[in-house]
């Protein structure tokens, strides 16, 4: 479609949508997807049926179309069972969530579920989604005696994730029945296909593993033969830092914004990911197939602060158990993807961020 006439569709359709960095998406024929703006117990549900009109209240207040229901599962019931024949969900501001329900399960989700029903996105904190589900199955306890008690457990998971076991089940984390959160709610109506449209930016893939030695210079190589390796061709070099440069500084931040194989958009700007505002995790390799294994070496808290020798395995010197590197999660997109594993022993498995210059 003619990019004039894209703007004229919005306006007059209403949540169809432009993408600034050369992507048209939209919600016309696909289902919705959202995050509740308001917390709820879950173990007040009053059963499936509860949560369920809690999703469809929630999705008509904010004009969106469809049947909802709630992403829980329990003894009786998996999540992942409620979708139907349903197929194609996106975001409340037209970026694609998913395409089909198995690639739901098993790391096929493009832009994480952020966004509540209004559009407005989830706090990027430690803030959990209750959903008693893991690769849309039951994962712990009875989901509440099917969401009717506030005794017990269940398992929840962060927004801001972008694989099967972080933004529905997130590493091992348990809340009570009797704690407030949000839910996911899936439109189950409409039958389509959704994908990433081809934006411009520079491209970004998680590196093989990596035994730090040889320093930052070793690193960029690493990067740039996994690059060649998968004839991506370009310049490139590691998101790392160092006891003296914060990682993006060896970046140009009036560059176009980066982006990953799968052209889904890793932030909106080169000066957001310099703030760690991700927009989703970085995720595939350099052969655009999920990260094997997750886990990425990094150093600081966020891409521009500088790290100590302490936090980066001697400033990427050492392959010793005895000293670590902070690490983070390659599917998050909040400040996990840089932190969220902690320390990392350096003679431990980890990939690293991979950036064309």
């Amino acid at each position: 479609m003619h990019r004039g006439a894209l703007l004229v569709a919005a306006s007059a359709c209403g949540r169809l949508h432009f993408d600034p960095l050369g992507g048209d998406v939209t919600g016309e024929t696909a289902n919705f997807v959202f995050a509740t703006a308001t917390k709820h117990i879950p173990g007040s549900f009053g059963g499936y049926a509860g949560a369920d009109n809690t999703c469809q209240q929630a999705a008509d207040a904010a004009g969106l179309p469809g049947h909802y229901v709630a992403w829980l599962s329990s003894g009786a019931v998996n999540a992942v069972d409620r979708l139907g024949g349903a197929r194609g969900w996106v975001r409340p501001d037209g970026l694609p969530f998913v395409n089909t329900i198995a690639e739901l399960v098993s790391d096929g989700v493009y832009y994480p579920p952020s966004l509540d029903e209004n559009g407005v996105p989830i706090p990027k904190t430690d803030e959990w989604i209750c959903t008693s589900t893991s690769d849309g199955q039951l994962d712990l306890g009875d989901g509440c005696a099917e969401w009717t008690s506030t005794t017990g457990d269940v398992t929840g998971g962060l927004a801001w994730g972008a694989g099967a076991q972080s933004w529905t089940t997130w590493t091992t984390h348990v809340m009570g029945c009797a704690q407030a959160a949000r839910i996911y709610c899936f439109g189950i109506d409409r039958v389509d296909t959704v994908a990433p449209t081809a934006i411009v930016g520079r491209r970004s893939f998680v590196s093989p593993t990596w035994a730090p030695a040889g320093g930052i210079a070793a690193a960029d190589l690493h990067c740039q033969t996994a690059a060649d390796a998968a004839n991506l061709g370009g310049n490139w070099g590691a998101l790392l830092a160092t006891s003296t440069a914060a990682a993006i500084s060896r970046f140009d931040l009036n560059g176009l914004p980066w982006k990953r194989l799968d052209e889904v958009r890793v932030a909106s700007s080169a000066d957001a990911l310099a703030a760690g505002n991700l927009d989703a995790g970085f995720a595939l390799d350099a052969g655009g197939a999920r990260s094997g294994s997750g886990i990425v070496r990094f150093g600081a808290t966020g891409p521009d602060l500088v790290a100590t020798l302490a936090t980066t395995c001697n400033d990427w010197q050492s392959s010793s158990s005895v000293d670590v590197a902070l690490s983070g999660y390659t599917e998050m997109a909040g400040h996990q993807a840089f932190d969220g594993v902690g320390m990392w022993a350096c003679s431990m498995p980890a990939s690293i961020y991979c950036l064309e210059r």
